[in-house]
């Protein structure tokens, strides 16, 4: 039904004939009661209602021109306007990483007590959607910074835990070089941006390899071996190791690449690709860094190329013993060692070995996996879909009320739903029908 809006309050008496109208055909009218209206009461704790656009807007000829140029001001209108909204009530971020949106709630004040008022579009619902990627994304940022922070603690080294850092970040340009110009894949989403937390653990670890076993090729082949000896060693044995394993995760990844939900197959193409990049990255820049290291950096003080200030031992005023000082082969002394080398080195491994626990590990895990296999046979797609946001955002109480507490109506969506009918062409038939 349509209204004329004076601009001026209403009496009670045109409210309650406008309800009178609305309440001869609850079907068509419903959408703005809810569901425990009922004629003659002319109650209802909830209401809502629409405000649709015309077209052509102003200074364009017809709804077709430009039509993009159109659909793009309407849209900006009404995230404008949403912003507008929460400015007069008040709704604002707590913090620099929160939603505006979060735990609140706009009220107004009348006679009667507050009134919750709620506004929503699918426009200002993306909008937010992408403010909260956004932010959400920006902690890839800390994570970033975490990791570089482990692997200087891990290495011992500012300058392999900066090119570490280098070739992780490095790899997904690469990547996507290879995505769209080089396999002309197109669609590139935000999900696709989340592989960096996955090569964020996959080229530390690559790191730690490599690092880990250039220091070992100095114990095992001893102090007086070459660097050439040292570096065959440790990319032979490092290579292998970090190849193995980026080949089961990259085929972990390329399995969802053969899914028939596009999104899901192009990141786990992406993601296949980035991980063997990766190893290509890593394989190629680890050698000459750590040649370079070795011969150049590594008997710097701690404040040029070390972080021995980490261990809360500075050793700025003199030379740090570095990796090319470790012990002979044959020395049986495990100071060089780490506390957590040494742990597994003596504890834990005389622990394994002279133990029955080896056998109770073995069965724990056991169970483990066979819990793993009974639950996951038991997993079953969802039978609604997952919500937006959390149940306290704002957008998404206004959604919950909209569906659970408003009346059917001629409205609401609905599911479209196509016929195709046709002729079946039979053996030996011509391929074409007169009508």
């Amino acid at each position: 039904p349509n209204f004329t809006l004076t601009g001026q309050k209403p009496t009670q008496m045109e409210i309650d004939a406008v309800v009178g109208v609305l309440d001869d055909d609850l079907y068509q009218n419903g959408y703005f009661f809810d569901k425990n209206f009922k004629v003659g009461t002319s109650v209802s704790e909830f209401t809502r209602t629409s405000y649709y656009f015309g077209a052509p807007l102003a200074d364009f000829q017809s709804t077709t021109d430009k039509f993009n140029d159109q659909v793009k001001k309407v849209e900006d209108f009404q995230v404008s306007l949403a912003d507008g909204l929460c400015d007069k009530y008040d709704l604002k971020q707590t913090w620099a990483l929160d939603s505006k949106y979060k735990g609140k709630e706009a009220t107004v004040k009348t006679n009667s007590g507050e009134v919750k008022v709620f506004w929503f579009s699918n426009q200002v619902m993306m909008a937010e959607f992408n403010d909260i990627v956004t932010v959400d994304f920006s902690w890839a940022f800390f994570c970033i910074i975490s990791v570089w922070v482990y692997m200087a603690f891990h290495t011992q080294s500012l300058m392999l835990a900066s090119f570490g850092m280098f070739e992780i970040v490095i790899a997904f340009p690469v990547t996507y070089f290879f995505y769209e110009v080089v396999c002309r894949i197109i669609f590139f989403q935000s999900v696709h941006i989340l592989a960096i937390f996955v090569i964020l653990g996959i080229g530390a670890d690559d790191v730690f390899v490599f690092v880990d076993a250039f220091k070992q090729s100095m114990v095992e082949l001893g102090p007086d071996s070459s660097p050439r000896e040292q570096l065959r060693y440790a990319v032979s044995r490092a290579s292998q190791a970090i190849f193995a394993t980026s080949l089961t995760t990259a085929g972990a990844f390329l399995a969802t690449a053969t899914s028939t939900i596009m999104p899901i197959a192009s990141f786990g193409f992406f993601a296949t690709w980035l991980i063997l990049l990766l190893f290509c990255i890593n394989a190629a820049l680890m050698p000459p860094v750590l040649v370079v290291w070795s011969r150049n950096f590594a008997h710097l003080p701690c404040c040029v190329c070390h972080t021995s200030c980490l261990n809360n031992v500075c050793k700025c005023c003199k030379p740090k013993q570095s990796a090319l000082d470790a012990p002979k082969s044959d020395d049986t002394s495990l100071d060089h060692l780490r506390k957590s080398e040494r742990f597994f080195y003596t504890t834990f491994s005389d622990y394994i070995v002279y133990s029955k626990a080896k056998y109770g590990i073995i069965a724990f895990f056991s169970v483990l996996l066979i819990l793993g296999i009974v639950f996951t046979v038991q997993l079953e797609p969802p039978e609604e879909q997952d919500d937006w946001f959390s149940s306290d955002h704002f957008l998404q109480k206004f959604i919950s009320y909209s569906d659970d507490e408003f009346q059917e109506s001629v409205e609401d969506p609905v599911s479209e739903v196509g016929l195709v009918w046709g002729l079946k062409v039979g053996p030996g038939r011509p391929r074409h029908v007169v009508l």
